[in-house]
């Protein structure tokens, strides 16, 4: 996806301007070697996944070596619904080699309620400006029960090698990440 303007999603694309306002779900997908490059400033919005006005559950993905010239090189969340009492959820997700500017695996702005991110591997993940994991228009995000390489504040979170198998992120069975996670949460 490359654009002279705005480029959103070089994978996906869920926008709430176009019919995606109600539950929007995505998964057990391979979001992979995608990107979104524009030509003006950072309006390349979300290497893999973009999102705009609505809130999405993203769930047991493999979001792996998407690219924005601008921000989330994984993900990027972009404004709420209307009127939303939701919001966005990034549960079971493995998120790892995205590069961006700002979020090389998430980026999130213009949101009323921060993203909140459950039982996910963050790794090796870049970005030439600011956070290569996680970055956003404030630090309110909450990331709850999952490995984040270089650490992240939240309760249950890790920060061990996941040790990674195979291209398709299989953990080996010494992993420290296999049932580091939590079985339920009520948020």
């Amino acid at each position: 996806n490359e654009s002279s303007e705005l480029a959103m999603g070089g994978g996906v694309t869920i926008d709430g301007n176009f019919g995606a306002d109600g539950d929007n779900i995505l998964n057990c997908n391979i979001i992979s070697h995608n990107e979104a490059r524009c030509v003006v400033g950072n309006n390349a919005l979300g290497g893999g996944i973009c999102t705009n006005l609505c809130e999405p559950i993203l769930t047991n993905n493999l979001i792996a070596k998407n690219i924005s010239d601008g921000i989330g090189g994984g993900i990027s969340f972009n404004r709420n619904s209307v009127g939303t009492s939701k919001y966005h959820m990034v549960v079971n997700n493995t998120i790892i080699l995205n590069t961006a500017i700002f979020g090389g695996a998430l980026y999130y702005r213009i949101l009323i309620r921060a993203p909140v991110l459950i039982n996910s591997i963050l790794w090796d993940n870049s970005a030439s400006g600011l956070g290569d994991h996680i970055s956003g228009d404030d630090e309110n995000i909450v990331v709850l029960y999952s490995n984040v390489q270089g650490g992240w504040d939240g309760w249950g979170n890790t920060y061990f090698d996941p040790m990674f198998i195979d291209s398709l992120c299989h953990l080996s069975e010494s992993s420290a990440c296999i049932d580091a996670g939590i079985d339920s949460i009520f948020f």
